[in-house]
């Protein structure tokens, strides 16, 4: 049997169309596998952010036992880190006997290598900052602790606050 002219050009025309889909199948495939990439990017940059803010509370939290234990003033060391002057938290190489040091280089962070992030530029510089700001109530018995984490995503700035309430007593 033998083909008509016609018939030769609607099966060209047939696998046209189906390359045009398999393109466009492919394109979509690879749009959502980098949207996914980059979400994937951001939850672990999130992630990382929030474990840094809870170890910066929890370093203010041990220098204020520490001062509680050594019969200090309970803001020692941490009452000059106000949000004009943030502080920057290295309990890997300060001791907690030691007032907290002011920020340098806009309190970015570094990952030494056993992966331990601190401000001690000695390891690899991150896009992670953490400072922290004390901010004193009236009445001298409690103390807003405020840790701010700020990391470069692309052009922005993303920023995470986490605030605590810190009583001259500690709570056993």
């Amino acid at each position: 049997m033998q083909r008509k002219k016609h018939e030769r050009g609607i099966v060209l025309l047939e696998a046209i169309i189906a390359v045009g889909v398999l393109i466009t199948v492919f394109s979509a495939i690879s749009a959502l596998y980098m949207t996914s990439i980059n979400g994937l990017r951001i939850t672990n940059d999130q992630l990382i952010a929030t474990y840094l803010a809870q170890d910066g509370v929890e370093q203010i939290v041990a220098k204020r036992q520490y001062n509680h234990d050594n019969e200090l003033n309970w803001l020692e060391g941490i009452s000059h880190c106000i949000s004009e002057n943030p502080c920057s938290l290295d309990y890997l190489n300060v001791s907690l006997a030691e007032p907290m040091v002011p920020c340098i280089d806009s309190c970015f962070l570094y990952r030494d290598v056993n992966g331990e992030y601190s401000p001690n530029n000695t390891g690899k510089k991150t896009h992670f900052m953490r400072s922290v700001e004390i901010n004193q109530f009236p009445g001298g018995i409690e103390a807003e602790v405020v840790v701010h984490i700020k990391w470069v995503d692309g052009s922005k700035i993303l920023e995470l606050p986490v605030v605590y309430v810190l009583y001259n007593k500690p709570s056993y």
